[in-house]
């Protein structure tokens, strides 16, 4: 377990410590190609990431598998019949959310995790970075749910509007100033 401490399988360390008690390997998916394309942002722009985006959309079905990662007990490898025990993200999947490369409203690009997929009439969508569904319609909702789009704005986020709004307080502040326990400002 040491092993993955540090690395991107970080968050799944706990878990397998609680599950597995003897060696073991992830069998994994990752894309190379992708990794180039994102990190080389000078040569890319909005409309390659929305081509690459729509693309993935499409093809998700039959790539489904190249978005999970198995964790296999090390004996088992070598008989032929690996059965996993248990799944996690691959690479890939890990990849796609980490890195800001989906087009929202007004041409700037966002992490997936940080994007809000709402109808193009929702009345907050000019307040929130939503996709940019006039160059990419996505299709398949396991896909945009396995991105981690934000589908509601939430009572949350509308607080943090209304403070922006109010006195131009942004999102770090209002919460830092929520949690200083000097400050006599109490939200329930």
């Amino acid at each position: 377990m040491e092993q993955l401490i540090g690395t991107k399988w970080n968050h799944i360390v706990e878990k397998l410590s609680s599950s597995v008690f003897e060696p073991f390997a992830i069998q994994d998916s990752s894309c190379d190609e992708f990794d180039t394309v994102i990190s080389s942002k000078e040569n890319v722009g909005v409309d390659q990431y929305s081509k690459i985006l729509c693309y993935l959309d499409y093809c998700f079905q039959p790539t489904s598998h190249f978005y999970a990662s198995s964790v296999i007990r090390t004996r088992e490898l070598y008989t032929g019949n690996p059965t996993p025990i248990l799944g996690v993200e691959s690479s890939f999947c890990l990849s796609l959310r980490k890195h800001s490369w989906i087009p929202v409203i007004g041409g700037q690009l966002y992490k997936p995790t940080d994007v809000y997929y709402l109808p193009s009439n929702h009345p907050f969508s000019r307040y929130v970075p939503c996709l940019d569904q006039s160059k990419v319609q996505l299709r398949n909702q396991d896909f945009i749910k396995l991105l981690g789009f934000k589908l509601e704005i939430l009572p949350k986020t509308m607080f943090e509007l209304f403070i922006k709004w109010s006195c131009n307080l942004d999102t770090d502040s209002l919460w830092n100033l929520i949690k200083d326990e000097t400050s006599n400002m109490y939200v329930t």
